[in-house]
C-alpha cells in the first residue's frame, strides 16, 4: 500500500509544475504563430513602411525561428532599402546562441548579397568577435564584395591576429577591397599598421591616399598631409625610440628647403578632389535661384589657384583658360556659385582624373552617361554644358544618387565590382521633396544598401540649408559635409 500512496503524493507535488510548463510551452507556440502570421501579412503589404515595422516587430523575438524568418523571407527576397536596413538591424541584436550560429553557418555560403548583410550584422554586434572566424573565412572568399564585408567585420572585431589578414589585403586587386583593409586597420588601432599605410600611401594613387591619410592621423596624431617624405622621417625618428614610444609624443619633422614634395590638390567647395573617378552632382531645383549672401574672404581662400608641388612640370596651356580664382562679386544665387565653384574645380583637373556631371530637379539627368577623361576639350564642352544649365522643378534627391550610382558601376557582377566612380560629390539647396524616396532615413537607407560593399565616397555640399539628412549622408558614407 505504501508505494501507491508515494506515487499518490509524489503526482500531487509534481503534476501542477509539469501542468505550468506544458501551459507555458503552449503559450509561446501559440505567441509564435500569431507573431509569425502577423509577420507574413506585413511583409505582403505593398507599403515599405508596413513591412519595415513587421521586421522591427519580429526582430524583437529573440528567437532561431525568428532570425531564419528574417533571412529566408527577408533577405533573400526584398528589394527595398529601408526593409533590408531594418531586417540588417533586428538581426544585429540578436544575442541567442542558436541564432548566432545559424548566422555564422549562413555567412559561408549563397548569394553573395545575403552573405554580406549577414556579415554587416554579425560585425555590427555588440560582441563581434564571437564570429571571428566567420569573418576570416569570409576575407579569403573567391567574391571580391564578400572579401569587403569579411574584412570589415575583422576591423570591427579589434583581436590582433586580424592584422596580418587586413595587410594582406591592401594588396588587393579591387579597389574596394583595399579600402575595407584600410577601414579595418583604422578600427582596430594597431601601431603594426602603421608602417605598411605608410609604404602604402607611397604606391596608391587617387581617392585612397585620402582613405590611407585618415587610418595614419587616427593611429598617430600626426598631420603630414600626403606628403611621404615627412611620413617616412616621422616613422624613422618614431621606430628608433623603441616600442614604447607613443605615435603622437614625437615632433614632426620639417620640410627639407621648406618645401613639400607634394602637389596641392585640385578643390571643390574646399574639399579635395583626390579621386582619379568622380561625379559631380548639382541641384537645379527652383530654389537655387534663390539669393545667397557670399563669405568672400572664405571664397577667395578656398579657391586659390592650384599651386605644383616642388620639381613638378607646369600645367599645360593646350585648350580654353580656366579662371584661377572666383569672381565672387558675380555671384547673386546658390546658380551662380554652384556654376562658379564647378567651373573653378574643372579647370584644376587633369588628364588622369575621368569625370561626368548629373543634375537633377523633378528628375536627373547625366551629362555624359559614363566617365570620361578630363582632355581640355572635354573640360571646356563640360564648362560650357554647365554655364547654360537653368533651374526647373523640385528635388529629387535619391534620383540623382541613384543615377550616380548607376555612373559608378552596376556592382552587380564580379566584373563590374572595379568599374565607374569611387567619390560623388552632391550638391543640393534642400531637402528633398519629390521621388522614389523622400524620407530622409528611406533614402539614407537604400544608399546604404547600395554603398555596403561598394564603399563609395560621398561628399555633400548644401547651399544656405543646414539639415541632418545632409550631414548623415555623408558621415554614413566617408564623405565630408559642407555648409556654405
Amino acid at each position: 500500500m505504501r508505494r501507491p500512496l508515494v506515487l499518490l503524493l509524489l503526482g500531487l507535488f509534481l503534476f501542477p509544475a509539469f501542468d505550468a510548463r506544458a501551459r507555458s510551452s503552449a503559450a509561446e507556440k501559440k505567441a509564435w504563430a500569431e507573431a509569425k502570421s502577423a509577420f507574413s501579412k506585413g511583409m505582403r503589404s505593398s507599403d515599405p513602411k508596413v513591412r519595415v515595422e513587421a521586421v522591427r516587430t519580429l526582430g524583437r523575438i529573440g528567437s532561431l525561428a525568428a532570425v531564419e524568418l528574417l533571412v529566408e523571407k527577408v533577405l533573400e527576397k526584398e528589394k527595398s532599402g529601408p526593409v533590408l536596413a531594418a531586417a540588417v538591424s533586428a538581426l544585429s541584436r540578436h544575442s541567442d546562441e542558436e541564432a548566432i550560429a545559424y548566422l555564422n553557418e549562413t555567412a559561408r555560403g549563397g548569394k553573395w548579397n545575403v552573405r554580406a548583410m549577414i556579415l554587416e550584422a554579425l560585425a555590427s554586434r555588440a560582441e563581434p568577435a564571437v564570429s571571428w572566424e566567420t569573418f576570416v573565412r569570409a576575407s579569403e572568399d573567391k567574391d571580391p564584395r564578400v572579401r569587403t564585408m569579411g574584412l570589415f567585420g575583422l576591423g570591427a572585431c579589434r583581436r590582433e591576429e586580424s592584422l596580418p589578414v587586413l595587410l594582406g589585403a591592401l594588396e588587393a586587386k579591387e579597389w574596394q577591397v583595399r579600402v575595407a583593409a584600410i577601414e579595418g586597420l583604422r578600427t582596430l588601432g594597431n601601431d603594426g599598421a602603421v608602417r605598411p599605410l605608410v609604404l602604402r600611401l607611397r604606391e596608391e594613387t587617387g581617392r585612397l591616399r585620402g582613405d590611407i591619410l585618415d587610418a595614419l592621423q587616427a593611429l598617430t596624431k600626426q598631420k603630414f598631409g600626403l606628403d611621404v617624405e615627412l611620413w617616412l622621417r616621422w616613422l624613422e625618428e618614431w621606430e628608433k625610440r623603441g616600442p614604447d614610444a607613443k605615435a603622437e609624443d614625437v615632433q614632426a619633422p620639417k620640410a627639407k628647403g621648406g618645401a613639400s614634395s607634394v602637389a596641392q590638390e585640385p578643390t571643390y567647395y574646399g574639399i579635395k578632389i583626390l579621386s582619379e573617378k568622380v561625379v559631380f552632382v548639382i541641384d537645379l531645383s527652383l530654389s537655387m535661384k534663390d539669393p545667397v549672401e557670399i563669405d568672400k574672404r572664405k571664397l577667395m581662400g578656398e579657391s586659390r589657384a592650384r599651386t605644383p608641388a616642388d620639381g613638378e612640370k607646369k600645367p599645360e596651356k593646350k585648350g580654353p583658360r580656366f579662371e584661377d580664382t572666383i569672381k565672387w562679386w558675380k555671384i547673386k544665387c546658390g546658380l551662380d556659385l554652384a556654376k562658379a565653384q564647378f567651373v573653378f574645380a574643372l579647370g584644376q583637373l587633369d588628364r588622369k582624373q575621368s569625370f561626368d556631371i548629373v543634375t537633377f530637379s523633378d528628375e536627373a539627368i547625366a551629362w555624359q552617361g559614363k566617365l570620361i577623361k578630363a582632355t581640355p576639350m572635354a573640360r571646356a564642352s563640360a564648362a560650357n554644358f554647365v554655364e547654360n544649365l537653368e533651374v526647373i522643378g523640385k528635388t529629387n534627391s535619391f534620383a540623382a544618387l541613384e543615377l550616380a550610382f548607376n555612373l559608378s558601376g552596376p556592382g552587380k557582377s564580379k566584373r563590374d565590382y572595379r568599374s565607374g566612380a569611387d567619390t560623388i560629390f552632391f550638391l543640393t539647396d534642400g531637402a528633398p521633396s519629390i521621388g522614389k524616396y523622400i524620407r530622409p532615413e528611406d533614402i539614407l537607407a537604400e544608399i546604404r544598401r547600395m554603398n555596403t560593399t561598394r564603399r563609395i565616397k560621398i561628399h555633400v555640399i548644401g547651399l544656405n540649408v543646414n539639415v541632418p539628412f545632409l550631414r548623415n549622408l555623408a558621415k554614413q558614407n566617408g564623405g565630408i559635409y559642407k555648409r556654405f
